[in-house]
């Protein structure tokens, strides 16, 4: 529980979890659920992901390769972050491979004292503490909240009431949610280029915690910055940095001014960017009727940064590479088009569930 906050049963941190499916282990698609993650959960995730998907099927660590079948599941983290294999009752054929593989090398591993398991669990717990610290509330230094917190219910609607006119959804976002496009890709890199709206740089103000920012890429460096410089002998250095971030609305500055941080990689880890770009894509997308427009226009199209240079954010390769048509082929990690899809479906879905008259069955 975060110091000065109750944390109440509705609230719950929460984590970006890929899903596939056996016969395309390579193609995933993103959700967000909480924690402590329960395999009913990743069920009902996939199964709205995948129609057709069985309610007996069988789920697998995409890591480990170990079949998850207790209530509550833990995951090995890959480069991808979190991965979910689902498979039918004959399984996914590459988990007995994987988990050969792990069997190899804890046997060539030496087993640990119980000494050193000791102070590994006592630097485990150091570096937990060091990455809810990360996010570091921007309102009160000193206090640590967790970066992202999902409510059992009404979840995505509070993402996006402030689209809602008079309590109900603008006409255009009731017709776009209605969207079934599916086939293809959605790319984008430059904000000058095709579909540039979906890009970080993009001109796009939003606001969070009552700070506005110019764009997205603006508020990914500056908490970037407060990740970097979250102990208090860096005070002067993340006031430094921060002043010069919120005072240029040039994304390109922004970049190079992320760049010049000096880099704490366990505050600034994979998860604490995924939080970050999520939580940007849902403020400038649920702040702008005409953003989230075109974004539920894409129906259910995958989306990727097509960044080659960016594995990271980005899907490794250039819109112009026949390659980047074919997400199987894609070689990043793509947090940014991940986001966007999480946002997109959450919106949908939060249309899709407000009692408005316009989604109901018409009255002959």
């Amino acid at each position: 529980t975060c110091p000065g906050r109750t944390q109440t049963a509705s609230t719950m941190p929460s984590v970006i979890i890929q899903l596939a499916l056996s016969e395309r282990p390579t193609t995933t698609k993103p959700v967000e659920l909480p924690l402590p993650l329960a395999r009913d959960d990743l069920l009902a995730a996939a199964r709205k992901k995948y129609r057709g998907l069985a309610k007996q099927s069988r789920i697998f660590d995409a890591v480990s390769g170990q079949e998850l079948t207790d209530d509550v599941v833990e995951l090995t983290a890959g480069k991808s972050g979190l991965t979910v294999i689902f498979s039918g009752k004959a399984g996914w054929e590459r988990a007995d491979r994987l988990r050969a593989q792990q069997e190899r090398i804890e046997q060539r591993c030496p087993p640990v004292p119980e000494c050193e398991h000791q102070e590994l669990d006592a630097d485990t717990s150091a570096n937990t503490r060091e990455e809810e610290a990360h996010c570091q509330s921007e309102e009160t230094p000193g206090r640590v909240e967790r970066c992202e917190t999902r409510s059992s219910s009404g979840a995505e609607s509070q993402y996006f009431s402030s689209l809602l006119v008079d309590g109900r959804w603008p006409d255009k976002l009731v017709t776009a949610a209605q969207s079934t496009r599916a086939d293809g890709v959605v790319l984008f890199w430059k904000d000058t280029q095709r579909n540039g709206y979906l890009s970080n740089w993009a001109r796009s103000p939003f606001e969070i915690d009552g700070i506005r920012y110019s764009c997205c890429e603006q508020w990914i460096m500056a908490k970037k910055a407060r990740a970097c410089y979250r102990d208090a002998g860096s005070a002067l250095k993340l006031a430094e940095a921060l002043q010069a971030i919120m005072a240029s609305t040039d994304p390109q500055e922004h970049k190079r001014l992320g760049r010049s941080l000096d880099i704490d990689r366990r505050a600034w880890s994979m998860t604490a960017k995924q939080h970050v770009q999520l939580r940007g894509a849902r403020a400038k997308f649920g702040q702008s009727v005409e953003l989230a427009e075109r974004l539920l226009m894409t129906g259910h199209k995958r989306i990727g940064e097509a960044s080659p240079s960016d594995a990271v954010f980005g899907i490794g390769i250039a819109p112009s590479d026949p390659r980047a048509q074919d997400p199987q082929k894609w070689k990043g990690t793509n947090l940014s088009g991940a986001a966007l899809m999480i946002v997109r479906d959450e919106l949908r879905e939060a249309i899709h569930n407000v009692a408005d008259p316009r989604l109901s069955p018409k009255n002959d």
